[in-house]
């Protein structure tokens, strides 16, 4: 299981990837704001999904879908997500409710 220290690290270089200057402040504000103590390693992966599935996205478009990801993504359990296979990535692909993009499903699940 990933570490909070190295999950904090895979957030913060996947914040530097986003493009758009505004996005970028406005993601780090929103961190800013939260309060991260005795909150659950689940938490922590939904953060990571949101930032993926946010990365060189709209945010409006991920927070159209961001209900319908979260279900898809069993509530951001991450022991259940760990152990999605070939099969559950197939059927992830043909939701339409979510953003259906083979290699962030892929890096989400394999974070998990």
């Amino acid at each position: 299981m990933i570490s909070k220290k190295d999950l904090f690290q895979l957030m913060f270089e996947k914040l530097k990837k986003i493009q758009r200057e505004d996005k970028f402040d406005k993601i780090i504000e929103s961190c800013r704001e939260r309060t991260y103590k005795g909150k659950s390693d689940d938490f922590f992966f939904g953060e990571i999904v949101y930032i993926v599935f946010n990365s060189g996205m709209k945010d409006k478009i991920v927070d159209e879908k961001l209900d319908a990801i979260r279900e898809a993504f069993a509530d951001y359990d991450v022991t259940a997500v760990a152990e999605y296979t070939q099969e559950k990535i197939k059927e992830l692909m043909s939701n339409r409710a979510i953003i259906r993009h083979k290699g962030k499903i892929q890096s989400i699940i394999h974070n998990a």
